[in-house]
Order: structure tokens, then sequence, then C-alpha cells
């Protein structure tokens, strides 16, 4: 519990039909009390109970005195049971941006102290309403761009992701637990842990490791959409399938080849997957000047930093120059990445088979007809972009995936230290070197809960949030 008292505006600047000023900590509630006079002259908020909600003014100074600033309604509600943990007060008042402020302004001059970004979250962290992954949750929440964004990040915040990690961590906590425990009570009847069982428990525990690590690609898309690019030759059709994708007339099409010269970005939802699709310039075997030379470089850029690939070849001509030249691009051994073929003007004439597609390829990609002019395999193009990458995944349906960077290492560091641990024991040594290695493991792991974390994280972690939250 913190000895000081906070406030700051919980709702965005602007015009609004309802804003909200939220204080938290020590002798909150009676401080508004101050500045608040109930419709209800019987009541005092400092007697009333718990999560109950009051109507009556907000006065600048002092209840009774001076100009009204705003009609209110104010929620009181007492610790522990609250979101910090601490006492809460929110004033919910008329929405714009005059009232809430002279109303912050009124509980600031009554000694309280405007709060840092994410504080009311860093305090409930604090005093262990939540753990950090919840807690970096809450912040996920808000920037949810979709319905699957979103449902991850509200199970992380119920527990899902934390459940499993401190899972893991009592694994590693009672191995260390009794190796130690030999260690430090050598002469007690403590009873010995072979190596087959040790490395039994050890294995488990890594492949529960390795299973949230796994999860940490479907994790990215959850939480930053899916980076998806457009490639072709031009004059392919890549420009009007952005649009029909967008169901929109928003990239300017033309017959004229070349049109698209800088890489246009725009975004779709797909039955609640964010998809980020960048149309890049038509990539030819040479430009005729260096605008046109900077253009395809970006386009083969653009290839190497996509998760998903779009190749659109014009099903009504024959294969030429450029589209080998493509080709020879997504063959790298270098290039890991899913890609789906689009025949596009399949409505005109067709010049090669499926079966040809598929012999330029030394895998199979999946193949899909459309034509962006008349519309026809849009929607199965968009199935197939969502059943390639959320359809049978089972970390989507749980929703336990990683979706933080700063997970991720954690997790990665806490594995190197538990096949160290495993490198030892197979390595006959002495139970305090695996011991210290599981130690590491066990402090590693710690961070990401928060059961052991710096200041200067829980700083760096918090000053992503915005303020009133």
């Amino acid at each position: 519990m913190f000895n000081d008292a906070i406030v700051a505006i919980s709702t965005p600047s602007g015009e609004g039909g309802i804003g909200i000023v939220r204080l938290s900590g020590k002798n909150v509630i009676a401080r508004v009390e101050e500045l608040f006079q109930s419709s209800n002259k019987g009541k005092t908020l400092s007697t009333v109970p718990s999560h109950t909600v009051h109507y009556g003014y907000i006065y600048p100074d002092q209840k009774g005195k001076g100009e009204i600033l705003d009609q209110a309604l104010v929620t009181i509600m007492r610790a522990p049971h609250t979101y910090t943990g601490e006492d809460i007060v929110e004033i919910s008042c008329h929405g714009g941006t005059i009232p809430v402020k002279k109303i912050l302004e009124a509980c600031l001059k009554k000694g309280l102290r405007l709060a840092d970004p994410g504080e009311f979250t860093k305090r409930a962290f604090l005093n262990g309403r939540i753990d950090l992954i919840q807690a970096e949750a809450v912040c996920d929440i808000i920037r949810a761009k979709t319905e699957l964004s979103l449902s991850s990040a509200t199970k992380q915040l119920k527990g899902s992701l934390s459940n499993k990690v401190n899972s893991i961590w009592q694994k590693i906590f009672d191995l260390t637990a009794h190796l130690e425990a030999l260690l430090d009570f050598a002469q007690e009847d403590i009873p010995q842990l072979n190596s087959a069982e040790m490395l039994k428990n050890i294995d488990l525990i890594l492949a529960q490791i390795e299973d949230l690590i796994a999860t940490t690609f479907t994790g990215k898309i959850l939480s930053n959409g899916l980076k998806t690019t457009f490639i072709g030759k031009p004059n392919v059709g890549k420009s009007s399938l952005l649009n029909a994708l967008l169901e929109d007339e928003q990239v300017i099409v033309s017959s004229t080849p070349g049109t698209t010269r800088d890489a246009i970005e725009k975004e779709i939802n797909i039955s609640g997957l964010l998809v980020k699709i960048t149309d890049t310039a038509g990539i030819k075997s040479s430009g005729q000047n260096e605008i046109e030379e900077k253009s395809i470089k970006q386009s083969k850029k653009s290839i190497q930093s996509a998760d998903l690939i779009l190749l659109v070849l014009d099903s009504s001509g024959n294969l030429t120059k450029e589209d080998f030249s493509i080709l020879s691009e997504l063959s790298l051994p270098s290039l890991e990445k899913k890609i789906i073929v689009v025949a596009n003007k399949c409505d005109l004439k067709q010049k090669f088979t499926e079966e040809k597609i598929k012999s330029l390829f030394s895998f199979s990609p999946p193949i899909i007809k459309t034509s962006a002019t008349r519309l026809i395999g849009i929607n199965k193009l968009k199935e197939l972009i969502y059943s390639l990458f959320i359809n049978e995944n089972i970390a989507v349906r749980e929703n336990t995936c990683i979706t933080n960077i700063r997970h991720k290492n954690i997790l990665l560091q806490t594995k190197k230290f538990i096949i160290l641990a495993r490198d030892s024991i197979i390595q006959e040594q002495s139970e305090e070197f695996i011991s210290m290695d599981m130690r590491n493991a066990l402090n590693s792991l710690g961070e990401l809960t928060g059961k052991n974390v710096s200041a200067d994280l829980l700083e760096k972690i918090f000053s992503t949030f915005c303020i009133g939250k």
C-alpha cells in the first residue's frame, strides 16, 4: 500500500457523453467528500457502503461554496476489493475538456498527485491484485484492433498464460528446492534424486517451455497483425486485388504498367484477424530508370519482412522473364515464408494450368483463382488466408500465445539455464552446478510474472501505458 494518493483523467480528451476522473490511494474518499455535495443530504461519502454510486454536485474547493463545477456521479470503492487494491473514487461528469479539467484541478488542490502513465495498473501489480503478465495484458486490451487480439488479451488478463507459466515455475522450484535441501542438509535423511528421475522432470519442463515459445509467431500475428505482401510483375492486377479485398477503391488502378511506384499499406479485418497488406511495385528483371530500380528494390525488401506472400500471376498471359525472376526470389533457401499463389484474371482465357504453376515450385503452395475486376474468388482468398494462420491452431483456440517480445526473451533465457542443468546431469557433475543452473532458471522465469523484477523494468513497462490506466 502506498502512502500517497493519485488522480488522473481516465477518459480520452475531447467531447463525449461522459468524462471520468479517477482517484486511488490514502484518504481519497475523505478528500472527494470535501468537494462533493450529495443530492441526499443525509449521506456522507465516508459512511456509504463500498461499490455504491452517488449523485450530486462537485465544487471547486469546498462543497456548497462557490460556483458548481458540474453535476456528477461519484462511485465509492473501498480497499482491498478494487482494481488497485486501494480505496478508489471515480467521478463521472459530463464529457468535455473543461469539466474534467476543472474537477482534476480541484482534486490536485486537495493534495493528490497527478498519476504517472499506467500507475493505477502498476499499483494493482505492486499490491498483488494482478501479476505482471496480466498488467501487460491490460495495455494489450486497450490497443486491440480485432476480435482475436482482444480475445487473446482478455484471456491473458484472466490468467491463462500466467497459469501455464506458474505451473512451469512451480516445477522448477520443487526440483531446485530438493537439490538445495540435499546440499544444505546433507546429514538429514532426505531422499536422493537419481539422474534418470531428474532428467525426466527437466525434459518435461523443457517441453512446456518450448510449447510456449512455439506460439510466439502466432502471438505476434494476433497482437500486431499478419504482415502480407503482394508480389508480381507489373499489370497483373495487384492493386485491383487489394481494392477487392478492401471492398473499396482506395488504390489507384490503371492499365498502364508501373502505376504503383511506392509501397502502399492497407489494413483489413478477416474474421477478427488483422491483415496488413502491402501493395508493391511490379518486379521487373531490371528498371528503366533510377526510380523504377528503387521501387523494385523496395518490393524485394518487402518479401523478406512479410509473414505471408501473395504471388500474383496473370493467368490470361504466358509466364514471362519477370515471372521467373520473381520465382527465383521466392526460391531462396533463407526465405521461410508462407506463400499463396493467386492466379488472377481467371475470367479471361487461360494460358496456363494449376499443374503448370505447381511445377514451378519445389513445394506445393496453395493456389487460388481470382478475378479482381469481377470479384471472383475474393472471399475464398480471405478464407484461405485465415485458415493458414488461425484454423486448427490450438494456441489461438486456447488463447495462450506469447504476444510480447519480453516474454519470449525470458522464456529463451530460462530454456538456456534448464539446458545447462540438463547437461550437468548428463555429465554427472555435482549437485552444486545443477542447483545453480536451476536457481538461475527460477529467477529468470520469475521476471515473467513479476515474482522478482527490477524497478527499472517496471518503469519501462508501465511508461508505455496511458495516463489514467
